[in-house]
């Protein structure tokens, strides 16, 4: 038994050899002697293949029934006896003793007409007239057997085997929740097949086999699906592929691309993955998921294939998701060289430019949002699309956050800005320290940071005009970024060699910390659906607490994050890859993370996000 096991990035593919009869395609054996010349009484027993193929599907034939039979016999290259015998018949024929005969037996293809040369019948080739003859004639059968005939009246034995190949297909959605299977075809079924050649492969195609509504519930419910196919080996078309993604019609010969089977399986995703609508998957069939497009003759092949959030994000002829609807809530972003974009009305990300400078933080309220950059840009804008900018000093602002009726704006050089309009701007500096964010919550502002690249800074305020702040190594643990949710701040920061750390406070003034909140830097923390959420280089962390933090089960490979919004039951992860590409996710569950369309967005850097109101 041959055994082919390969691995897709959503398909995983065995094929498995069974019942194949080598011995069954030429058999020579000699009868007992008589007169040569003489006419001889030849009878048939015929059996068909071993049983092996037992699982149904849309079609209703028994795999191993034969309904009919054709036996041509050739000696000297020319045909000398034909008989053709139904269900019940027992065939029979006259030959010449001493002669030696090749038998030709094609079983349940209906009555043919024998080509009169040994040559134009080891080339014959057999079509169908649809899907539908598998089961009104059963599944076509072959066999030959060459003997040289020296007795009386006698019986050979005649071992056929089927012509069709089974396709056994299961589903693992385990990773995509909410896929239901639609419908399954084999797309490019072989119409046409040479019997007596061994991988013989279609001359024209048809659409195939279909799945049952019984087989769609049991493929939804975890169980496998078959369909029948005539054989059909149309070679290895991409030697040296190694990319399954690159086994597509487009990289194959012009004149094979309607030739090669596959198969489609359409589905629908009920949205909580994050993603919801109809989406197709279509697959070549062959030995491997690379290079190879042969499906032999009375073989069965085993097919899993497993979805994949990750599949949904490529863009090919194998996953067809353009009708596909993502989580997601409208936000406006800010990025380098003075680019934002916000969601316009037909939920795509669209540019604006402010200014030449760096935007570095943007946040919303009191009906306003407010973008701060480097140089002392500032940006206010009613709706995000029309914008305002104005200066406010020449620090490189870092952040901004509006509490307690006033936006408060901190940077470089220990400045601090703060402003009712968003627009009118005072300054204020509070020693050599770089802050790096700041929140309100509990009556009082509080904001984080580094002095020195040695020590963490923490400061504090009840009205944004008078500060308090300090400077020391326990607070590196908290110097990063910092919020306020649910009656408590929390911060996360790096601290000595600890990378990931985090600290909690009610009042933003006596902290408490946790050292072991990770393994990675956490640039960003937000809160949302009761839990407080950060992320560092491949990990995402959450707490229900702010004291306790535990891994979310996924993340995004290699993404530098830097921004975290809430809004509308969605959490938004803003940031780029390590190659520089920026990029949004959406999630309501953070177990699911849902890529927004990036191409408009790639380039530009984006270091914050907020919810569009």
């Amino acid at each position: 038994m041959k055994t082919f096991f390969t691995k897709f990035l959503f398909i995983i593919m065995a094929v498995f050899a069974v019942s194949c009869h080598k011995d069954a395609v030429c058999h020579e054996e000699d009868i007992p002697d008589s007169t040569d010349g003489a006419l001889v009484e030849i009878t048939f027993r015929v059996s068909g293949p071993e049983a092996g193929f037992e699982s149904r599907s849309s079609v209703t034939a028994d795999e191993n029934k034969i309904m009919d039979i054709n036996i041509f016999a050739y000696s000297g290259g020319a045909l000398e006896a034909a008989v053709y015998a139904g269900a019940l018949d027992s065939p029979a024929m006259k030959l010449t003793s001493g002669k030696t005969y090749t038998f030709y037996v094609l079983a349940n293809t209906g009555r043919i007409t024998a080509p009169a040369t040994d040559d134009e019948m080891s080339g014959y080739r057999y079509t169908m007239t649809g899907i539908s003859d598998f089961s009104s004639k059963g599944f076509p059968m072959a066999a030959t057997v060459t003997k040289k005939i020296t007795g009386a009246e006698q019986e050979i034995e005649i071992r056929l085997e089927r012509l069709i190949a089974k396709v056994e297909l299961k589903i693992n959605s385990s990773s995509l929740p909410g896929f239901r299977v639609n419908s399954v075809r084999l797309m490019n079924s072989p119409k046409d097949i040479v019997p007596f050649t061994t991988g013989s492969g279609a001359a024209s195609t048809m659409t195939g086999d279909t799945a049952t509504a019984s087989d769609i519930a049991g493929l939804n419910a975890g169980k496998s699906a078959t369909f029948y196919m005539l054989e059909n080996c149309q070679g290895i078309l991409l030697p040296g592929n190694k990319d399954q993604w690159e086994k597509v019609p487009e990289n194959i010969p012009a004149e094979k691309e309607k030739l090669c089977t596959y198969m489609e399986v359409t589905a629908d995703l009920d949205g909580s993955s994050g993603v919801e609508g109809p989406v197709t998957y279509r697959f070549y069939l062959g030995q491997d998921e690379t290079t190879d497009f042969n499906i032999f003759r009375n073989t069965e092949n085993i097919i899993t294939l497993t979805t994949t959030e990750d599949g949904l994000d490529k863009v090919s002829w194998r996953i067809d998701n353009s009708n596909l609807s993502y989580i997601s809530v409208p936000v406006i972003a800010v990025g380098a060289g003075g680019k934002i974009f916000y969601t316009d009305s037909n939920n795509k990300l669209t540019q604006v430019t402010l200014g030449s400078d760096n935007w570095n933080c943007i946040t919303y309220g009191n009906g306003k949002y407010i973008a701060v950059g480097d140089n002392g840009a500032i940006g206010s804008s009613a709706n995000g699309i029309n914008w305002k900018k104005v200066t406010a000093g020449t620090y490189d602002w870092n952040y901004v956050t509006y509490g307690d009726g006033k936006f408060i704006a901190v940077g470089s050089n220990g400045a601090i800005a703060r402003s009712t309009t968003g627009i009118t701007w005072a300054l204020q500096e509070s020693g050599q320290i770089q802050w790096n964010g700041v929140t309100f919550g509990n009556g009082r502002f509080v904001a984080v940071g580094k002095k020195d690249n040695r020590y963490g800074s923490l400061g504090y305020s009840s009205d944004g005009v008078t500060w308090k702040t300090a400077s020391s190594t326990m607070y590196t643990s908290i110097q990063n970024a910092i919020t306020y949710n649910d009656g408590l701040f929390v911060a996360v920061g790096k601290r000595g060699t600890y990378t990931g750390t985090a600290g909690y406070s009610s009042d933003g003034i006596n902290w408490s910390y946790n050292t072991k909140a990770g393994g990675a830097e956490h640039p960003v923390v937000g809160y949302g659906n009761g839990k407080f959420l950060t992320a560092g280089l491949n990990e995402i962390l959450y707490s229900e607490d702010g004291k306790s933090w535990t891994f979310a089960e996924k993340y995004v490979i290699n993404f530098n994050y830097r921004s975290i919004a809430f809004g509308d039951g969605i959490f938004v992860l803003a940031g780029a890859l390590r190659s520089g590409e920026s990029r949004i996710y959406f999630s309501s569950d953070i177990k699911h993370w849902i890529l927004a369309p990036a191409d408009v967005i790639e380039k530009a850097e984006i270091s914050s996000i907020c919810i569009m109101h």
